[in-house]
């Protein structure tokens, strides 16, 4: 028969065990999908690379403060989906206690087929690492769509 403080010793044991494994099988089922992902994107590599230029581009119009030019060269799904005042007042709410733009490093890309809350479609997500004025690190994150024709803003946040 088990006493009880050595059946708790042997319980934590392997609690103990499960719990420090479970973060190695989340790593590896991290990095299986990062790998994934990498291949992903090089198979789209040209896709991946035109709409990162068409992505710099558009947001070099944001940088400038141009809201409106950059609601005008948005995907259409974007402009169905937001006023053209409501973006522009959007962004200066978001930019103004962060602007300038410092410094932006590309972190993360994906190529994809689907995003939730957007029709199937040629999509490619883009995460930086941002500094603005304010010297803290933020993550800019950019979606492009593929139009048909070219590759279009569809959606635009700052944490």
């Amino acid at each position: 028969m088990w006493q009880g403080s050595r059946l708790n010793k042997y319980l934590l044991a392997a609690v103990v065990c499960l719990a420090t494994a479970l973060p190695v099988l989340s790593a590896q089922k991290e990095d299986k999908q990062e790998k994934k992902q990498e291949a992903i994107n090089q198979a789209h590599a040209a896709q991946v690379q035109a709409a990162q230029s068409a992505a710099a581009a558009w947001l070099a119009v944001v940088d400038a403060e141009k809201y409106a030019a950059s609601w005008e060269q948005a995907a259409p799904f974007l402009k169905a989906h937001i006023a053209e005042k409501d973006w522009e007042k959007h962004l200066e709410t978001m930019r103004r206690s962060i602007d300038p733009m410092v410094d932006r490093t590309l972190h993360t890309t994906q190529y994809r087929d689907q995003f939730p809350g957007l029709p199937s479609g040629q999509y490619v997500a883009f995460v930086w690492e941002t500094y603005f004025t304010a010297k803290q690190p933020m993550l800019e994150s950019v979606i492009m769509s593929f139009d048909g024709s070219q590759w279009k803003a569809v959606g635009y946040a700052v944490q």
